[in-house]
């Protein structure tokens, strides 16, 4: 198991990882990315994003946390979600189990594709439960510019893995 920094990563650990999960942490996790969108984030405050792009989970879970913690995000703060824009285009082994940069890139590379272009021109916001080197966020990003033709891609994450690069 990952060690996550600080309150969010504490409570994002025991929905992930309790057997079962502790689903009550839901609602805190999606609050504070929803207070911190309101408060931090000027093109949210203005109207323009127009949807929540979950990041494709990399374990197979009978129900996701981050699909979960993304749909109470998007009745927080009104954004819609697309649970299936980002596809997953073949497994990838657990990333954390991977520490150079490299690898990720090499295991990350095609692994994405968009449904459509419906989303061309528009902002979205890609939303991902953990933060440990960016590469899954920048593949996708890749993805998202090129094959979605989106006008710009916002990143939010719950909280950041501690490793060493």
């Amino acid at each position: 198991m990952d060690v996550y920094s600080g309150e969010l990563g504490a409570r994002l650990s025991r929905l992930k990882y309790r057997d079962p999960p502790d689903w009550r942490e839901v609602e805190p996790l999606a609050e504070a990315a929803a207070q911190f969108l309101r408060a931090r984030v000027k093109v949210y405050q203005r109207g323009k994003l127009t949807s929540i792009l979950p990041v494709p989970p990399s374990q197979p879970r009978r129900l996701q946390p981050i699909f979960v913690l993304a749909d109470r995000l998007g009745e927080k703060t009104d954004l819609s979600v697309r649970f299936r824009y980002l596809i997953k285009t073949r497994e990838t082994p657990p990333l954390r189990t991977l520490d150079d940069t490299r690898s990720r890139k090499r295991h990350l590379q095609g692994a994405f594709r968009v449904q459509d272009r419906s989303l061309a021109g528009k902002r979205v916001l890609l939303f991902d439960d953990v933060y440990r080197s960016g590469e899954t966020l920048h593949e996708i990003t890749r993805v998202l510019y090129k094959e979605g033709r989106v006008r710009a891609v916002y990143v939010l994450v719950l909280t950041k893995t501690a490793w060493r690069r």
